[in-house]
């Protein structure tokens, strides 16, 4: 088979039930989703972080943001064990994902020329909540002290923004992220309740569109142990 045919072949494939995630992987794919950007916004509030951000709610609207079908029928695959054969088709969805604002700001070992401070604030605000999730995006870490390490690792700038994210993150009691448990109704866990009804209204939207497509996630609920994932 030439490139040209392999490349067809591996779209058809792409487009088949078989490589498209289930309703499951997509409905802990959503709720993972809401908790990360619930869990920012509660840290962000706080220190006004953010406010002049293109794209809020948190990861849920601009370009690239997660609710668009091509970024979810990818990144849910995370959620299927074993998916190794599927890491072409993440990688993609994950790709675009990182058009976001704040990940083409502050993304790579040096940011963006053009960055500002406010910018850097918002990267390490974001990539200290997806360690502190244990996310497939981000090295896990168990605690504070490890993310710190894990910061100054860094280089300047990104590495003095770290140290401060976790100092500030340090200084508010934790998120109850676990009350968070279905996606037509979650409680307001402590952000502006602004954001929260676009949180709110944003979800139900696209859970409709997926219903369109067979996805019923309406009435289905799950756990804190039951969203952590892996790519194995």
């Amino acid at each position: 088979m030439d490139d040209e045919g392999e490349a067809a072949s591996k779209q058809d494939l792409c487009q088949s039930r078989l490589c498209l995630p289930n309703e499951q992987e997509v409905f802990r794919f959503m709720l993972s989703t809401i908790r990360h950007s619930n869990h920012f916004h509660y840290y962000a509030a706080p220190y006004y972080i953010g406010l002049r951000d293109p794209e809020i709610p948190h990861d849920l609207v601009g370009t690239g943001n997660k609710y668009e079908l091509e970024v979810i029928n990818g990144l849910a695959l995370v959620f299927r064990t074993p998916n190794t054969h599927l890491r072409e088709h993440i990688y993609a969805s994950r790709k675009i994902h990182r058009q976001q604002y704040h990940h083409i700001k502050g993304n790579g070992d040096v940011p963006s020329h053009d960055a500002t401070e406010e910018d850097l604030r918002v990267w390490a605000l974001d990539t200290a909540c997806a360690m502190l999730e244990n996310r497939p995006y981000e090295p896990p870490v168990k605690d504070l002290d490890e993310l710190l390490s894990v910061f100054n690792t860094f280089l300047e700038p990104k590495k003095r923004v770290g140290r401060e994210i976790v100092s500030w993150i340090k200084a508010l009691p934790r998120p109850r992220l676990e009350f968070i448990t279905s996606l037509d109704s979650f409680p307001n866990i402590g952000i502006p309740e602004n954001i929260y009804q676009e949180i709110v209204s944003r979800t139900s939207s696209v859970v409709g569109m997926l219903r369109e497509r067979g996805y019923a996630l309406d009435r289905m609920s799950c756990s804190e142990s039951d969203i952590q994932v892996s790519i194995t």
